[in-house]
């Protein structure tokens, strides 16, 4: 079997399936046919974010001011020349980006979610879905058969992903209304390593899940983090933890409801990988996230030699992008920032929020009026988010 792209011809292996598209995908596709029809209409569907919340000309401004505070914090020795801080981002740097950068998003970060961030365990990706694919590049590389945790309704992208690692073994488990469930990834963990399978990271999005929409509680994270630890104390094998966080400050309850910590703010033993993503609460275009490794992990691969994660995991993510944008990066940085008073994230969410709380009271009652009541026989509404 062959696949041909353009004049080029390469194999491909017998029995080779194409990953299947995520649904962000299919969406935008959707959209663009949409718009090709004169149709300018707002998707609730595959985390198109509403335009009036992608403010592309007051990010720029901040991005611009954030400049001037890396020129009078004197981020070149010697020098406030902001021009010279711009060819010093645009230049080469390593794959974690420069201490600064990574300070400057780790302070007003770790205020907001109240996670105790080391910037040195901190490295940048292009959104969440590339540090899902080096955390899967890194376990598949140890040579065994490596179980990943997940929901039954898990997002997609790491679905897909991880069809291309033959080492990755997805086992599902049960969920309820409030996300997975704590005494299914008990028995899980065990059933895994009776099967032989070496135990990877249980993934998780805890904050209005893909595809599920479900925001744990503070109980069901707390839950869950226990189950981990029990049986690492049990067995001696831990599978740490994934948390996807690309919502955490999108939030549909009511205005300054008590919201559930990130599950790295509450996680004293160390095993929760971070990952953050400004897709959502900036624009999609602008792929800036970072990945939270809070210890120097290590596992065995099938040869026993011990694995260290973070440094691994950082070359899997160099492997692909080599740099990371530092302007990209302090452009963000900006958003988080007032010359010297951290502005954070809240201000940002608190508008955001309100957006698409109206959207889904909007599509709650559509469906509501429109099919839940009209056909209770075949349509049935969940219920509204709580967050």
């Amino acid at each position: 079997m062959t696949m041909t792209t353009g004049m080029m011809r390469f194999p491909v292996p017998m029995g080779y399936q194409p990953a299947p598209l995520a649904v962000t995908r299919v969406l935008a596709n959707l959209a663009r046919q949409r718009k090709e029809a004169g149709h300018n209409d707002i998707s609730f569907g595959g985390g198109l974010p509403n335009p009036a919340a992608c403010d592309v000309e007051g990010y720029d401004a901040k991005a611009r001011a954030y400049l001037s505070r890396l020129a009078d914090h004197e981020f070149i020795p010697g020098c406030r020349s902001i021009a010279a801080v711009q060819k010093a981002l645009a230049n080469y740097t390593d794959t974690i980006s420069h201490t600064g950068v990574r300070k400057d998003f780790a302070a007003p970060y770790s205020r907001d979610t109240q996670i105790p961030i080391n910037v040195e365990r901190l490295v940048p990706t292009l959104g969440n879905t590339q540090a899902i694919m080096a955390t899967l590049m890194f376990y598949n590389s140890l040579g065994n058969d490596v179980a990943v945790f997940v929901e039954q309704q898990a997002y997609t992208g790491l679905l897909s992903a991880a069809e291309w690692f033959q080492n990755i073994k997805i086992v599902s488990l049960p969920m309820d209304a409030d996300g997975m469930s704590p005494e299914a990834l008990i028995q899980g963990l065990l059933k895994a390593e009776q099967d032989g399978l070496q135990l990877g990271f249980v993934y998780l999005v805890p904050d209005g899940g893909n595809p599920s929409g479900i925001t744990m509680s503070q109980a069901r994270r707390d839950a869950l983090y226990q189950a981990v630890l029990m049986h690492a104390e049990q067995t001696g094998n831990i599978a740490y933890i994934f948390e996807d966080s690309p919502y955490y400050f999108i939030r549909l309850g009511a205005e300054g409801e008590e919201y559930p910590l990130p599950m790295a703010a509450n996680d004293p033993a160390g095993i929760v990988a971070h990952a953050f993503s400004a897709s959502k609460i900036s624009f999609p275009d602008n792929r800036v996230g970072w990945l939270h490794l809070p210890m120097e992990w290590d596992q065995k691969d099938a040869s026993g030699k011990q694995r260290m994660l973070h440094g691994e995991i950082a070359a899997a993510v160099a492997a692909g992008t080599l740099i990371h944008s530092s302007r990209n990066l302090a452009g963000f940085n900006g958003q988080l920032w007032n010359a010297d008073d951290m502005v954070g994230l809240m201000p940002a969410s608190a508008i955001q929020s309100a957006i698409y709380r109206k959207n889904a009271a909007v599509l709650y009652t559509a469906l509501e009026t429109g099919l839940a009541q009209a056909h209770p026989d075949l349509f049935t509404l969940s219920p509204r988010p709580k967050h």
